[in-house]
């Protein structure tokens, strides 16, 4: 009777190749991972805040970008008592105000046009709407009134990061008084 010998060699070749494969499945969600970290870690993370701060002159609504990469704009809504804005002229503003029933000659307004950006940080951010300075009685007096009439007006902006996934951030600033 022939003893069989044990072949070592083979055993260490399927070993090898078992490795390889477990190393190569390793490899694969490790790379996974870290796509979707680097995506996380630049996604914009767009913000609307009201202001009324007499020490830094800022009276108005605020966009800010408090993510880590930057937002690029791809559309701007306006609604008021949910109905939405048709006009586009001046991104809708004019037509706010009005139905706001506010003078629009207090305010400065802006909004975020197709194809542009917002950096990201603290200290970067962009007056949706906001007094005119110098501030003038009148004008106070229709700040106020806009502020009663917060809780009528809402925004709705479409952006997206810069690996083109996108995102929408629907805004209705609280009534203050």
């Amino acid at each position: 009777m022939r003893t069989r010998k044990f072949n070592w060699e083979l055993v260490v070749g399927v070993c090898g190749i078992a490795l390889g494969l477990i190393s190569l499945v390793f490899t694969y969600y490790q790379i996974e991972l870290s796509k979707r970290h680097d995506r996380i870690s630049v996604q914009p993370r767009i913000t609307l805040a009201f202001h009324s701060d007499s020490k830094r002159g800022r009276y108005g609504w605020y966009l800010s970008n408090n993510g880590l990469g930057p937002a690029y704009f791809t559309g701007f809504k306006l609604f008021v008592d949910d109905e939405p804005i048709g006009s586009t002229a001046l991104g809708g503003w004019k037509e706010v105000l009005t139905k706001l029933d506010l003078r629009g000659d207090c305010f400065s307004t802006s909004w975020t046009a197709p194809e542009t950006s917002l950096s990201f940080g603290p200290e970067v951010d962009e007056p949706l709407i906001g007094l005119k300075t110098p501030i003038s009685e009148t004008c106070e007096t229709e700040f106020t009134k806009l502020m009663t009439r917060l809780n009528r007006l809402k925004v709705q902006i479409d952006y997206q990061s810069i690996y083109g996934e996108p995102f929408q951030k629907i805004a209705q600033p609280t009534q203050l008084f």
